[in-house]
């Protein structure tokens, strides 16, 4: 072999060998497809766009689905013409023009479009998938409202279905109580429709996250919408947007705990704070910094609503901040701390009111029509559950450290997973309300849902 082969062969493994580690880094990346539903969901598809940008993480791959001309109105980053995908458009009845709040023809519109929506999808995930594997769709929207929350349900399972190697998380944005019991009754609806479907077919969406909308008009409602999808964005970022970096929270830890979302509903929250401490050379200032930072944890806790921390059996946390903000043994602490806060009670049984409630409904349709619901899977679970005897309570709780340079801030954002729903006062203040006005259709807008195949 010549001197010029030898060359150029040691070239190509060099080369060969950067792009293996370069892939080997990628698989270690938490990079997901999001998909907008609505005004809201397309606002906090923007809001993270804009940060994912921002830190030059670029893990954020948007889809935007608007039923109305109206759901992109303030959107800064979204590139219309390449992420806008609208559903509706080739509804004579709908015309683009939105659902008036009305989930069942945002549900309805859905099912009409689904299969654009999973070609667009599609498209997406497999031109990415070539350059940058995707871990996950997140699937986020109003529940309050038509267009996100009549076809989040829906579409979780239709794309579960297309995507079954990706995790389907759903974020759902709850209403604020000053804003009329019409968004209370929407949220009712799609909570309840998604709740049944997890304990009947938890397979279909592997965490639901939620999110509450205090309303604060100050400033406007533009800009309270923007200021609310910057705070959720920004807490979703911290926890998902770190890469292969030491000490940060593994993507593969992130996907265990996601995968623990099917149990209940999951919850996150965000605290930032000024770094007061300008240099850590001495041990006093490194103290300093870790009583700081378990402030900052005691307060990010403290956000959570009453009852959902204690008794959740699983947790992830991220901190970000100049590395000399962050004490090495750090996340130790801060582990036990989140830990501690969890055994705070002791988790109930498996079977709760709620699930008797589930299980009082599904027996009503099957016997209206046997044909309906057949599950035996879902009756064999709850038999299972009723006979098992409670297990030791050991919560898992998984942590990571984002270095940044040149940051006087320190941030954290946390998430809880699997909590029980009736721990969530909200939802036991709204889990019947769906009656109001839906409560003659609501079977068979579920049955529509459950039985829906490709």
């Amino acid at each position: 072999m010549g001197f010029l082969d030898k060359m150029r062969r040691g070239k190509n493994l060099k080369e060969e060998e950067m792009r293996r580690t370069f892939m080997d880094r990628q698989q270690m990346m938490f990079n997901f497809e999001c998909v907008g539903v609505g005004k809201a969901g397309i606002g906090f598809l923007d809001s993270l766009l804009g940060i994912d940008e921002r830190w030059g993480v670029n893990q954020v791959y948007p889809c935007a689905l608007a039923s109305s001309r109206f759901d992109y109105e303030i959107v800064q980053y979204l590139n219309q013409n390449e992420y806008l995908f609208p559903i509706g458009s080739g509804d004579r009845e709908v015309r683009y023009t939105g659902v008036g709040g009305n989930q069942r023809l945002g549900q309805r519109i859905a099912m009409q479009d689904i299969h654009r929506i999973i070609a667009k999808i599609r498209e997406d995930t497999e031109f990415y998938r070539r350059k940058i594997p995707l871990k996950a769709i997140v699937l986020v929207g109003s529940l309050g409202g038509g267009t996100g929350g009549g076809s989040i349900p829906f579409l979780a399972k239709a794309l579960k279905l297309s995507f079954p190697n990706l995790l389907m998380i759903v974020v759902g944005i709850l209403p604020d109580i000053r804003e009329g019991n019409v968004y209370f009754v929407n949220a009712s609806r799609s909570f309840r429709i998604m709740w049944n479907l997890m304990r009947k077919e938890p397979k279909y969406i592997d965490t639901l996250f939620l999110f509450e909308n205090p309303e604060k008009r100050k400033g406007g409602q533009i800009r309270a919408l923007q200021n609310i999808n910057n705070e959720f964005a920004t807490a979703f970022n911290l926890l998902f947007g770190s890469g292969y970096i030491s000490n940060s929270l593994d993507p593969q830890d992130r996907v265990m705990i996601l995968n623990k979302g099917r149990k209940g509903i999951s919850l996150m929250r965000y605290w930032k704070d000024t770094a007061n401490v300008l240099s850590m050379r001495q041990d006093s200032d490194r103290e300093v910094a870790k009583s700081d930072c378990e402030l900052m944890m005691r307060g990010n806790l403290g956000l959570y609503p009453s009852g959902t921390v204690q008794g959740a059996q699983f947790a992830a946390f991220q901190m970000r901040s100049e590395d000399k903000y962050i004490p090495r043994d750090l996340k130790n602490i801060l582990t036990k701390l989140i830990e501690d806060k969890l055994k705070g009670v002791e988790p109930e049984e498996i079977i709760t009111d709620l699930d008797k409630n589930v299980s009082a409904e599904e027996s009503v349709v099957e016997m209206e029509n046997p044909s309906i619901v057949q599950n035996t899977q879902f009756a064999e679970d709850i038999q299972y559950s009723q006979n098992t005897q409670r297990k030791p309570f050991v919560p898992i709780v998984k942590g990571g450290a984002w270095a940044i340079p040149k940051s006087r801030n320190i941030e954290l954002g946390t998430m809880i997973v699997g909590i029980e729903p009736q721990k969530y006062e909200y939802l036991n203040r709204i889990w019947d309300m769906y009656d109001v006005l839906y409560g003659d259709t609501f079977m068979q807008d579920l049955n529509q849902i459950y039985h829906w195949r490709l």
